[in-house]
């Protein structure tokens, strides 16, 4: 949608949502649907903490930033942890998606279930910083049930399983509540880095997160393939320093996913046998 219609859409106060993640953060508009999904990321001058470029710019540094330069991700585990970071980021890709026209809008935001008081406020706080006339927090649980379609009043279990970057929320919802629930703080980036530690010992191969990302997406999986496929992966050699192919298959990389997912498992395990004693 052309940006002349987008302002004219949110033009009375439409509601925004922002789900903002420790890897990625979404902006979604009522009536148009998502229109920012860049990473949650900034490239910051060290000097005077001025920010260079944010998201998707800023990704495209990975792995060759200067010295003058720091990388900053103002969430960890799912929460702000460099809070006036993450108010320019929310601001910065707020303004890029509808410009600065956009009039006090109602802001709804995600939110780790279990979060603490501190960090719901610091969450607010990076919300209000962006012109929001009102700003609510929803579960991220509860935001992805609703998502998916789930009718979250019926008066049974729906059990809601949500692997984000920096956490995995699983919960228990019925009649409009999140009956049971469990955070674990593990999530996509522990399996990144998780990888990348595996291709190192077994291997002798550094690589850098992007590339054990797309290894992650492109054979990553919990179960077993009738046929595993496999990917080559390049690298550098630790030991000579020279480039190096390696061909993995689904199950090496199952293999060194495997303590975080199994972390997810035990929780899941755990959050199931406390529900059924209630």
């Amino acid at each position: 949608m052309a940006g002349l219609n987008l302002r004219r859409t949110l033009f009375g106060g439409n509601d925004i949502a922002i789900d903002l993640g420790t890897a990625n953060t979404l902006i979604y508009v009522k009536g148009v649907g998502v229109v920012v999904d860049e990473p949650t990321l900034l490239a910051v001058n060290k000097d005077d903490q001025s920010i260079l470029t944010i998201g998707k710019e800023a990704k495209k540094l990975v792995g060759r930033v200067p010295d003058s330069i720091e990388l900053v991700k103002p969430l960890r585990d799912g929460v702000i942890s460099e809070i006036e970071m993450a108010e320019e980021l929310v601001k910065t890709l707020l303004t890029k998606a509808i410009g600065r026209s956009y009039s006090s809008p109602r802001i709804v935001i995600c939110v780790p279930n279990g979060v603490t008081s501190v960090e719901q406020r610091s969450i607010e706080t990076a919300a209000h910083a962006t012109g929001a006339s009102e700003v609510f927090t929803i579960e991220e649980p509860m935001a992805a049930a609703i998502g998916s379609g789930l009718n979250i009043f019926e008066p049974y279990g729906n059990m809601i399983i949500d692997i984000g970057g920096g956490t995995t929320e699983i919960a228990v919802i019925s009649m409009g509540d999140i009956v049971n629930a469990n955070s674990v703080r593990v999530g996509g980036e522990d399996m990144t880095e998780v990888l990348i530690d595996w291709l190192r010992a077994e291997h002798q191969i550094l690589v850098d997160s992007g590339i054990a990302e797309s290894i992650k997406h492109a054979v990553g999986s919990a179960y077993q393939y009738e046929r595993e496929p496999q990917v080559t992966v390049t690298g550098r050699d630790i030991v000579k320093g020279i480039p190096k192919q390696v061909l993995l298959e689904a199950s090496d990389v199952r293999n060194a996913l495997a303590p975080v997912v199994n972390n997810i498992v035990r929780q899941l395990e755990f959050l199931y046998l406390r529900h059924h004693q209630l």
